[in-house]
C-alpha cells in the first residue's frame, strides 16, 4: 500500500491507504463520443465544504464545444482510476459538466493549476464515496484546457 500527498489549490488531499486501481472507472459513466458534445468548465470559491457548493459558488470559465478540446477533457476522464481508501477532501477547484446524447454527467475536480506535479482527483457528486485519481498525462492535459479559457 501507498499513500499519497496531494495538494489541491489550497488545501491538501490525503489518501490513506490506496489499494488496488480499477482503470477506465470514468468509462463506464454511459456518456458516449456520438453527437455534438458539450462540456461546461465552472470555478468553484466561497465555500468549506463540498457539500455547500450550489450556483452562487460557480463562476463559469468555459462552455467547450470544439470536437478536440471534448476529446481531450473525455480521455483525461476515461483514464482515471477508482481511488480506494478513505480521502479527505478540501473544496474542489472546479466542476465539470458533459453534456452527451442527452446524458449529463457531473464531476467535481481537485487540480492544482500551479503544482503540475500534483495528480488531479474527481468525483462525481451523486456518488461522493467514490473517487478518482488521474494519470500525470491526463492531469496535465486538463491543465492545459482549463488554462487555455482563463486566458
Amino acid at each position: 500500500m501507498r499513500n499519497k500527498l496531494l495538494a489541491a489549490g489550497a488545501g491538501l488531499l490525503l489518501l490513506a491507504g490506496c489499494s488496488t486501481l480499477q482503470e477506465n472507472a470514468v468509462t463506464n459513466a454511459g456518456v458516449s463520443n456520438e453527437g455534438q458534445d458539450t462540456v461546461i468548465i465552472s470555478g468553484i470559491s466561497g465555500v468549506k465544504t463540498f457539500l455547500d457548493i450550489d450556483d452562487d459558488s460557480k463562476s463559469l470559465i468555459a462552455e467547450i464545444r470544439a470536437l478536440e478540446e471534448v476529446e481531450q477533457i473525455r480521455k483525461a476522464l476515461d483514464d482515471s482510476e477508482t481511488v480506494k481508501g478513505n480521502v479527505n477532501l478540501t473544496v474542489p477547484n472546479f466542476e465539470l459538466v458533459i453534456h452527451a446524447d442527452g446524458a449529463e454527467q457531473e464531476y467535481y475536480l481537485w487540480l492544482a493549476e500551479q503544482h503540475p506535479e500534483m495528480l488531479a482527483m474527481l468525483m462525481k457528486p451523486s456518488n461522493p464515496d467514490v473517487f478518482y485519481s488521474l494519470s500525470q498525462e491526463s492531469t496535465q492535459s486538463l491543465t492545459e484546457v482549463i488554462s487555455a479559457h482563463r486566458e
